[in-house]
């Protein structure tokens, strides 16, 4: 499984990749502060290593790229439901956004598939992004990695390799 992984690295080191709003949220908590990961409600689930293995799937990455929906995920779940952090934590997101890029989609059309009921636009979103211009999505969501395998699309499950990583 590693071995694959470091293939796809390889692959889309150049083209980009997409962090599910899980993983986003796991990167900017620990680049913030990692002890605030166990404590965090959308990051408690995950613990301080975990921050580290992601940030060696990712360190490879010359390009980033995230959605609209994901954008305003991070901003809902870090200003409205914990609303103690502070100016740099919110500096951090918005350096993120200034290097990431950007791909929007409009809602309208990412409705015309039928899966947004199921998986919700900002799912559907990444899907598209990634179909559209060849990104690599690396999700913490077993359902969308299952979908997505499903759809011949190339992904990272986070879990998987954490799993491998812990045994």
């Amino acid at each position: 499984m590693i071995d694959r992984v470091h293939e796809l690295i390889s692959q889309y080191r150049a083209k980009g990749v997409i962090l599910d709003a899980n993983l986003l949220m796991l990167l900017l908590v620990g680049s913030y502060n990692r002890a605030r990961i166990p404590s965090f409600k959308r990051t408690k689930r995950y613990i301080e290593d975990d921050y580290d293995i992601l940030r060696l799937i990712i360190d490879p990455f010359k390009k980033f790229v995230t959605t609209p929906a994901i954008l305003v995920e991070i901003s809902n779940l870090t200003g409205a439901i914990d609303s103690h952090f502070d100016a740099p934590f919110f500096e951090l997101f918005r350096e993120y956004v200034q290097n990431a890029y950007e791909v929007y989609i409009p809602s309208v059309e990412l409705m015309e598939i039928s899966e947004w009921l199921e998986f919700g636009l900002t799912d559907i979103g990444m899907i598209q992004a990634a179909r559209q211009h060849e990104y690599l999505i690396i999700t913490d969501d077993m359902r969308l990695h299952a979908l997505l395998e499903l759809a011949g699309m190339d992904v990272i499950g986070f879990s998987n390799v954490r799993g491998y990583i812990y045994d």
